[in-house]
């Protein structure tokens, strides 16, 4: 009997304190996030910095056009061939004999969704900000943000076929964490989508580069 007693004061003290949410702030004033940053229009204008550092990379970090794109997106033509005297990796897409535990491989994949998600905090950042900015600007920043969404997206389809998760916001809830495959051809509209926004929304260079400064 005192096994049992025992039992149910810990399930109960298990649903008393799962159920109990502290009222206080978990933003640490001391750092910045993504829900304390963006509330100005300068702040605005880096929004999307983050996704074209993805698209880069450097220095073997990630996987952008800095490292394992560059070996990647030219396949398969005929200039690329093992040559390229590196570590070894490149042998294998030469001869479509890549491992799954290729280097490069995870690399691209984790630096083009970073990028994704980059692009999709940009968008709703923009979208949702109520500050003042001019509508030229913020018609641009969405306009790139757009864009860059969807040339990460190529990417990875180019690299990993067109079934691959489609995420199109930020984390919401918990099974956002868990996106599962797309079906084919989503993607793609979503590719095709934000180019098109993009198009209409971002301005002419001649337009944009009547300002000196923008060059």
């Amino acid at each position: 009997m005192k096994i049992i007693s025992q039992f149910c004061l810990v399930c109960i003290s298990a649903v008393i304190l799962s159920s109990c949410v502290p009222e206080m702030d978990l933003n640490n004033p001391s750092e910045l996030s993504v829900d304390t940053y963006y509330k100005t229009a300068e702040q605005l204008e880096l929004a999307v910095i983050p996704a074209y550092q993805c698209l880069i990379s450097f220095n073997g970090v990630e996987g952008g056009y800095g490292r394992s794109a560059y070996y990647y997106l030219i396949l398969p033509g005929d200039d690329f061939d093992h040559t390229f005297k590196c570590v070894g990796e490149e042998l294998y897409p030469d001869t479509y004999s890549t491992p799954s535990s290729q280097g490069n491989i995870t690399s691209g994949w984790k630096g083009f969704f970073e990028g994704v998600y980059a692009a999709n905090t940009a968008i709703e950042k923009i979208n949702d900000f109520t500050g003042e900015i001019s509508e030229s600007v913020k018609n641009r920043l969405l306009g790139e943000a757009y864009f860059l969404r969807g040339l990460h997206y190529m990417h990875l389809c180019a690299l990993y076929g067109e079934t691959i998760p489609l995420v199109d916001h930020t984390v919401q809830s918990q099974s956002d964490y868990y996106p599962t495959n797309a079906e084919a051809g989503q993607i793609y509209s979503l590719i095709i989508s934000d180019f098109k926004k993009a198009s209409e929304l971002l301005p002419l260079r001649s337009d944009l580069y009547a300002d000196v400064a923008n060059k």
